[in-house]
């Protein structure tokens, strides 16, 4: 056996794929812990054993046939786009591909995937890449078929001995390897809210009870932002440079607004951020998503008719099924658009009644130019992204505007509240690769309105869904100290 061969050099490829990448990425991990070579035992020991595997095969009786350069094929594409993907996220974030981040991957609809590559990746940097690894491709099908024309020889009791073994190693370690590894992990956590869901109505049946005395007061509206950093914004920040909030700056001297200047989200995604801020579940108290109860639920047993309106897709269970339990969900005609359209929702809510509503922002998604208007006054910054991001800020400050005099004018509203899921980094934006405090800085800030606040000086005890609201300040916030 020739390891020098044309038939031997897709093998070697494959083992150094699957070695030398992995052990390089983890040797400059952030963290001691991930640097401990132990961690990619599944890919090394999947490369080494896939690599022997093809290399007997290429010089056994089967040696040279189209099946074995068709498997060889396969296993070399899928090594290089593993490693491709595996580098491009390392040295985009600095650090090993977390299994949160494969969460929003297998979730996230293709126009959200494609806002993210754009906002994080230029387009020609993207294309490059492509390109690249098309080449890449090219070149491995290239070395498979250039070790076509050798004859193989005869199977040896040892060489097929190894190869069984190699079989065996593959099929134990295969998924334990990126990014089978990942996405195992991230459908093993869909499972469980899926599950979490299914048992919902059985927890607030036998679980939830509360005897309601007395009746609601006025219609409280939540007010979910999306990726606001309050260190852009000038009513959060006066030392801000750019004036990004100018309704809020002047509402922040209102005696009936409270605002929270040092406010830290409780994840860096999304779907995690929600699961926690509108239930009971956090990273510390280890409750488990079987004993879910949501803050629909506690609206609910107030009296209220509650109400889920959203510019998002309900593309994930961890956040899709907790917007189901309530009593009306409203997708706006054209999600992930202009947030405006919200404010149409808003009309088709009745002015009778109490109600409890969620109005789900797209705030400042990726990517940030998508998120107002043409038209809309531009705020300069230091650099496009910057200016793109700010802007979107100061046009959710405009839509926060609309939303709070139609719900204080025609909706009877007596507590508003805005927060926003997470915040951003301008270099990574938000996620789990590579953590920054800039990804958790939100703004909050909510307004007991006149009438609400005349009658709560008069009494001491609030309505269950004030103190709903009060936990909701507790259960989406972590506690830390700005320094």
């Amino acid at each position: 056996m020739q390891l020098a061969s044309e038939s031997s050099l897709p093998s070697l490829c494959i083992l150094l794929l699957w070695t030398l990448l992995y052990m390089w990425c983890r040797g400059q991990a952030q963290s001691r812990e991930d640097r401990e070579l132990s961690r990619i035992k599944g890919e090394f020991l999947t490369g080494s054993a896939g690599a022997a595997f093809f290399l007997l095969l290429a010089h056994s009786p089967w040696g040279g046939t189209g099946l074995v350069a068709g498997l060889e094929a396969i296993l070399l594409v899928w090594s290089l786009g593993a490693a491709f993907v595996y580098g491009i996220y390392f040295l985009t974030y600095g650090n090993l591909f977390q299994a949160e981040d494969m969460l929003p991957v297998l979730l996230t609809n293709r126009k959200e995937i494609k806002a993210f590559l754009d906002g994080q990746i230029k387009k020609s940097l993207l294309f490059s890449a492509v390109a690249g690894f098309l080449v890449l491709v090219l070149a491995s099908i290239a070395l498979v078929w250039a070790g076509m024309g050798e004859a193989g020889g005869k199977w040896t009791a040892p060489g097929l001995i190894v190869t069984l073994i190699s079989v065996a190693i593959m099929v134990k370690y295969a998924m334990n390897c990126f990014p089978l590894r990942e996405i195992r992990l991230a459908r093993k956590s869909i499972r469980e809210m899926k599950r979490a869901g299914d048992i919902h109505a059985d927890n607030l049946a036998r679980r939830f009870k509360v005897n309601l005395a007395g009746h609601p007061e006025g219609n409280v509206f939540l007010i979910i932002g999306e990726s606001a950093n309050r260190d852009h914004m000038k009513a959060f920040n006066p030392a801000y440079a750019e004036e990004t909030t100018p309704w809020q700056s002047v509402m922040r001297n209102k005696p009936e607004f409270f605002f929270f200047p040092k406010t830290y989200a409780c994840f860096t995604q999304t779907a995690q951020t929600i699961s926690r801020m509108i239930t009971g579940m956090n990273q510390y108290n280890h409750q488990s998503s079987d004993y879910l109860v949501t803050l629909i639920d506690a609206s609910r047993a107030a009296g209220y008719t509650t109400w889920w309106c959203t510019n998002h897709k309900a593309n994930d269970y961890q956040t899709g099924y907790i917007m189901q339990t309530a009593d009306h969900v409203v997708e706006v005609p054209a999600p992930t658009g202009d947030d405006a359209q919200l404010l149409d929702v808003m009309d088709t809510i009745p002015q009778e009644g109490h109600h409890f509503v969620v109005l789900h922002i797209m705030g400042s998604h990726l990517r940030y130019g998508d998120r107002y208007p043409t038209g809309f006054p531009v705020i300069p910054g230091n650099n496009k992204k910057i200016s793109e991001y700010d802007t979107s800020i100061a046009y959710t400050d405009h839509i926060l505007q609309k939303m709070t005099e139609k719900a204080r004018e025609t909706l009877h509203a007596s507590v508003i509240m805005y927060v926003s899921d997470h915040s951003e980094d301008m270099k990574y934006t938000h996620g789990t690769g590579h953590f920054t405090f800039d990804m958790t800085r939100i703004p909050r800030g909510f307004t007991f309105l006149h009438r609400i606040s005349r009658s709560i000086r008069k009494r001491q005890n609030l309505s269950v869904v004030m103190k709903a609201v009060s936990l909701l300040m507790i259960w989406c916030l972590i506690p830390y100290v700005d320094s």
